[in-house]
């Protein structure tokens, strides 16, 4: 795999074009039989661990220079440059990267959701991996996430012809990826750059109970006050109601569609103590949260789903 060093990028325009690049690269790559995929075992999802963060959606990550650790509830993978590790939905995760034959870490992440991808250009700093870059292209491909889904389930069960499945259910991926990508077209600007990444930085670290508007801050390179000005300025809205509000929409969506014990919702949602979250949600909803489900689930006449 060519390394290409991704420290010039300062737009979205500039951060596709690369995107494009590596896309091509690791879809050749992956044609010739060059790139492993490494996947976890479907153990321990939606736990709640301190620093292991888990989202809603696969994740997919592409390692073009350094190493990764990846730290799983119940196992570890070490993934090198030239290797894909795929990520399952809920899955608790923390990273540890470091340097690899003379060259710094360096990854690029992809998080399919139904209306848009979210990328992110990664560094190390401290022996972890820093943003370097976030931004996310409005993409309609709602099934695209099912292909990556699917691989899990292949690697989950096994099966003779497994691995030849998944390599083939991630070229799909990446390929459909890149068809999208290369038509795509800026839309007009509506917002700051940083204003949408610091969306982004916020729902991806909301069951970080330590976010705050300095570590966003810290995370882009800019002074909290810089950031919490062009934030109020595009949105109408300070920043720190903003993360606040984004706490209590998670909350209200896991009370009504998941069976998480309220401590479990608590912590899902950022908060370090979970009678502080009854007290906060008391306060917006008139009710605790276990009656606030109560009332949901039968107005919805949904029961409990399962974990």
């Amino acid at each position: 795999m060519r390394f290409r060093d991704a420290s010039h990028l300062t737009s979205n325009e500039d951060a596709r074009a690369f995107v494009v690049e590596e896309l091509a690269d690791w879809i050749t790559a992956m044609q010739s039989g060059q790139v492993r995929v490494r996947i976890p075992r479907l153990r321990g999802l939606m736990r709640l661990i301190p620093h292991y963060p888990f989202h809603f959606h696969a994740e997919l990550f592409f390692h073009s220079s350094g190493r990764k650790r990846y730290l799983f509830p119940e196992e570890e993978i070490e993934v090198g440059a030239g290797e894909i590790c795929l990520v399952p939905r809920h899955m608790p995760h923390a990273e540890r990267v470091q340097p690899w034959a003379g060259k710094p870490f360096q990854g690029l992440l992809f998080c399919p959701l139904p209306k848009w991808i979210v990328f992110h250009i990664a560094k190390e700093r401290g022996g972890r991996p820093k943003g370097h870059f976030i931004t996310k292209i409005e993409v309609p491909l709602p099934r695209l996430a099912l292909l990556l889904d699917e691989a899990v389930e292949l690697s989950e069960h096994g099966g003779e012809f497994a691995e030849a499945g998944i390599n083939a259910l991630v070229l799909a991926h990446l390929v459909l990826l890149h068809k999208a990508l290369t038509g795509w077209e800026p839309p007009p600007p509506r917002e700051p750059l940083k204003v949408s990444q610091t969306r982004l930085l916020i729902e991806r670290g909301l069951q970080n109970p330590e976010i705050s508007v300095a570590s966003l801050a810290d995370e882009l390179n800019c002074t909290p006050g810089h950031l919490s000005q062009i934030f109020r300025q595009s949105t109408g809205t300070p920043l720190l109601a903003y993360l606040n509000e984004q706490r209590h929409q998670r909350a209200l969506h896991l009370l009504t569609h998941t069976a998480l014990q309220i401590a479990e919702v608590s912590a899902a949602c950022g908060f370090s103590d979970p009678n502080y979250f009854t007290r906060a949600f008391s306060r917006r909803e008139g009710a605790t949260p276990r009656e606030w489900r109560k009332q949901a689930t039968a107005a919805l006449n949904i029961g409990h789903p399962t974990r």
